[in-house]
Parts: C-alpha cells; sequence; structure tokens
C-alpha cells in the first residue's frame, strides 16, 4: 500500500479530507460529524487541521486534534501511530462567527524533518495551499522559480520542527536568503529582518 502526499484545499463552507489514495472527499460542514475510514499503513502520521473556529480530530477513537475554541486562521497539528489497514478518522467542528473554513490532512511522519507551510502570499495569511516535510531548508535552485504551485513571486513558508541542543552553550544562527526571513528558537526572536533583499 502506497499513498499520494497529503495538501489542504479549502473552499468556505466546507471542508475537505485528503490524505488517502482515493479522490478527496467534502462534507458540508452543518450539522455533521464526519466519519472517514482510512487506508494506512503502520507507522507514525502526522495530522493537521486548518480551522476557524474550533476543531477536534479523532483516530480510532484517540484524540489527536482538540481546539474547541474560537479562532481564526490557525494550523493545529498532532501525531498519531497507526496500525496498517482501516482506522477510523473522526473531525468535529464548529462555526462561531465571520469565516467559516475546516480542513483536515495528514502523511507518514518523517523523522527529523520540517514541518513546512506553504502560502501563497508574502504575508504567512490565510491558509496555505499545502503542507509538506521537508529533510532540510537549503533551497538554492528556485531562481525566479518558486516551489510547485507557488507563485514566483509574493509567496512566504513557515518551516518548524523541534530539535534537541543537548548541552546548555553559546551557539550562532546563519541563514542566507532572498527576500524576508525571521528565526525564532522558543520563544526569543534571533534574526528579524522581515524585508526585501
Amino acid at each position: 500500500v502506497s499513498e499520494l502526499p497529503s495538501k489542504m484545499l479549502f473552499v468556505r463552507k466546507y471542508f475537505i479530507l485528503h490524505g488517502e489514495k482515493n479522490p478527496r472527499t467534502i462534507y458540508k460542514v452543518n450539522n455533521r460529524q464526519p466519519v472517514l475510514h482510512g487506508n494506512f499503513l503502520g507507522t507514525d502520521y502526522l495530522f493537521y487541521a486548518f480551522s476557524d473556529d474550533g476543531v477536534r480530530v479523532f483516530v480510532n477513537n484517540n484524540s489527536v486534534i482538540d481546539n474547541w475554541a474560537n479562532a481564526t486562521n490557525r494550523v493545529l497539528y498532532g501525531t498519531r501511530g497507526l496500525n496498517q489497514g482501516q482506522n477510523q478518522i473522526r473531525v468535529e467542528y464548529f462555526e462561531s462567527t465571520g469565516d467559516a473554513r475546516i480542513a483536515v490532512g495528514w502523511q507518514q511522519v518523517v523523522k527529523n524533518a520540517w514541518i513546512g507551510e506553504y502560502y501563497t502570499n508574502g504575508s504567512l495569511g490565510e491558509p496555505p495551499l499545502y503542507i509538506q516535510q521537508d529533510n532540510s531548508i537549503n533551497f538554492t535552485s528556485w531562481g525566479t522559480g518558486s516551489p510547485g504551485g507557488l507563485p514566483s513571486d509574493n509567496f512566504s513558508i513557515r518551516w518548524f520542527r523541534n530539535y534537541d541542543f543537548g548541552n546548555a552553550a553559546l551557539y550562532r544562527f546563519t541563514v542566507t536568503v532572498d527576500d524576508g526571513v525571521r528565526l525564532r528558537v522558543g520563544s526569543g526572536t534571533i534574526i528579524d529582518q522581515w524585508n526585501s533583499a
């Protein structure tokens, strides 16, 4: 059994579950608790949900994502080891006021990879076009182009990961970039050059 990479696609007032080989399935938001039985490999999976407002995601009745609160335009993550074969995915969602958006996706965990959120604007705003795991941040071949699916100008990407630095020490961080970049470690901002360069 193999899987296609999972991408999140967004439609107002609807959400799309997309993460297995089958064509994407669209469910109406209102008054539904959609349940999908997905065919998975026996390995760890990264689940993600973009919602406005609250969302819960369960796999085999185990909570993976739980943010049952008013919120706007944020991506939530959770990981879960799954058995090979059929596993039940349940999504619960509520809309309070304003825009209504919900999308859920998943993909196999890539060990020690960066999680990248790829946006079709320069401000990390609105939902990402897709999410993918990158082994490193070393993209020197884009030139005047861009990552797949993004415009050649005015796009942005947010990467993050957990890293064990071991013993306390002084570290030097270096970034080579065209154009803007921010680098945060924990709650601190190490580099802040969010401008054209």
